[in-house]
């Protein structure tokens, strides 16, 4: 179809905001995870298939070269700078695109191509994630379900979408887990409610790698502004002793801040303790 907008080929034109440029990297994960979901390699991700509509957002276009993951038809045809070291076999993965979406991140932050890595000293954490997709060796690139995650983490602030809890109830309501949706559904919520979910999320350790210290310090963000539910989980966690040290006074102390609020679980969970 029709797409109003331009390509990435010449981004400085763009002048784009560093909130629109996170955005964009958001947005590029979203689709090449939907992608890869249903089982196909992109393969040919470069700026100029990749497109700025009049809203900003961005449209993936040019599929001429995209394959499913069965596919034995893997000719070589791509001489993009973004290309991974595997395009000129035929060991072809998710993981390929996954490589040239790391050298995405670099081109949309400093707006030029380059192997170098300096430029993104400002952004540890996301030359964190450019250095481990762009690893030489295709097993050791994050996925990009992994990667939505922890880019929404560290960077959800950045992020501005319009009506995107809409977005995902509409086209991705199947396709994620319920953490997962209730973290993306809630990009524009108050920052309580992102507390508790990302305690949860190092918590079960999905999708991240679990930290129990993490998981403690964000519900423990949310259970110093009242929040009920990341009280009871603070309870629990001292309570059962599984991930720390077991804290009984703790516990008491975190139920009993959630029962005051009537907690049903808190207030049972007090009750067998005292009983």
């Amino acid at each position: 179809k029709f797409i109003n907008g331009k390509t990435l080929l010449n981004i400085e034109n763009f002048q784009l905001t560093k909130t629109e440029k996170f955005t964009i990297l958001f947005e590029i994960m979203i689709v090449l995870e939907f992608i890869h979901r249903n089982k196909f390699i992109y393969r040919d991700l470069k700026p100029s298939n990749i497109m700025i509509d009049e809203n900003k957002t961005v449209v993936l276009i040019d599929f001429d070269r995209m394959l499913n993951f069965d596919d034995d038809n893997r000719s070589i045809e791509s001489c993009s700078f973004l290309a991974s070291p595997e395009i000129w076999t035929n060991n072809l993965s998710s993981a390929s695109d996954v490589y040239s979406f790391g050298k995405i991140i670099y081109y949309i932050l400093e707006e030029k191509r380059s192997n170098e890595t300096k430029e993104l000293d400002k952004y540890p954490e996301l030359k964190n994630i450019y250095e481990r997709c762009i690893n030489e060796e295709p097993s050791k690139r994050p996925n990009l379900t992994n990667l939505i995650v922890e880019f929404f983490i560290n960077f959800h602030s950045n992020i501005k979408i319009d009506y995107f809890s809409e977005i995902i109830e509409k086209y991705f309501i199947n396709y994620y887990d319920e953490i997962i949706i209730c973290l993306l559904q809630n990009i524009n919520s108050d920052m309580l409610e992102l507390y508790l979910i990302l305690g949860q999320i190092y918590l079960i350790g999905k999708n991240v790698t679990q930290d129990i210290n993490k998981a403690i310090h964000y519900f423990s963000l949310a259970a110093n502004q009242n929040h009920p539910e990341a009280q009871f989980n603070l309870g629990n966690i001292y309570y059962s002793g599984e991930y720390t040290t077991r804290d009984i006074n703790k516990s008491i102390h975190y139920f009993s801040l959630a029962a005051n609020q009537n907690h049903p679980e808190a207030q049972f969970n007090l009750g067998n303790i005292y009983y």
